[in-house]
């Protein structure tokens, strides 16, 4: 069964986004050559929040490229990084990854609190979506 992977972050210094998106266009590039890749994208608001969607074709391919190096040289450095740090791993029966209203629905929904050294108000109060605000699509990114 496909696997949907969301992931949801605020930034908390300005002077942090140059790495964020280095470390980000790195780890795309290889999430596009990882077999079992379906279809993602990364989608953006307004505050320095980021989102990152990926479609595997199972929960145990996406694990492995969530263990692989160059994804955790990006995971390793978000809980600095970050004040707001949300997830959710859907099994669905999906072709390709759905709108940004659906992605923000089912964060809401299904979302958990990952730890940061540095939480927001919100974060501490365990809010996966505290701006509401849907996500803007960015990048999509098509496996190669």
């Amino acid at each position: 069964m496909p696997c949907l992977s969301i992931t949801r972050l605020k930034l908390r210094h300005w002077w942090s986004v140059p790495g964020y998106l280095k470390a980000t266009g790195t780890a795309s590039k290889a999430l596009q050559a990882t077999p079992g890749y379906i279809d993602g994208y990364l989608g953006f608001s307004s505050g320095q929040v980021y989102w990152t969607v990926s479609l595997w074709t199972s929960r145990k391919v996406m694990e492995k490229y969530h263990a692989s190096e160059a994804a955790q040289v990006t995971l390793a450095r978000l809980p600095k990084w970050c004040g707001e740090l949300s997830v959710a791993a859907l099994d669905m029966p999906i072709s390709e990854a759905p709108e940004p209203a659906e992605i923000a629905r089912l964060l809401d929904k299904h979302g958990k609190i990952e730890s940061v050294v540095r939480p927001t108000d919100a974060q501490a109060r365990s809010i996966v979506w505290p701006d509401r605000r849907v996500p803007q699509m960015g990048m999509r990114i098509r496996p190669i």
